[in-house]
């Protein structure tokens, strides 16, 4: 029992790292088409909240969300290898959540993604989301 909590554990910390990795790939994939927004992609933070008591979400939801913050402007950003319409529905609705939970309203929606589903684009267009993709 032992072994397969190790394995859990290796997994999910290789998970994480993959990600951050990952993240950071798009990122450097889009730096100059953020940085005409006035992006510096380097200062992107990721904001973790915990909803221990479920005030906001669900009793001990983690909500994740990147976060540019700039001359008191606010950016949401989700970043995604690949977008599809649930990715951009919960980019929403996380988004609303953490406006609540900050206080203050984003300048920007945007979803940053390699590959996007032709339903997503539609749906991030109808929220008002910007989106930063490789659409050739």
């Amino acid at each position: 029992m032992e072994r397969s909590l190790s394995l859990k554990v290796v997994i999910e910390s290789m998970g994480r790292k993959w990600s951050l990795d990952l993240e950071k790939t798009v990122l450097g994939i889009y730096r100059y088409d953020l940085e005409e927004r006035g992006i510096k992609p380097e200062k992107i933070e990721k904001f973790v909240y915990v909803d221990v008591d479920g005030r906001y979400y669900r009793r001990g939801a983690k909500l994740e969300l990147d976060v540019y913050v700039h001359d008191e402007k606010v950016y949401f950003m989700e970043i995604k290898s690949h977008g599809e319409i649930e990715d951009v529905e919960w980019f929403k609705e996380k988004s609303d959540i953490v406006k609540k939970i900050i206080g203050k309203e984003p300048e920007k929606l945007i979803f940053i993604a390699v590959n996007m589903d032709k339903e997503a684009v539609e749906r991030a267009k109808q929220l008002y989301i910007d989106l930063l993709w490789n659409h050739n």
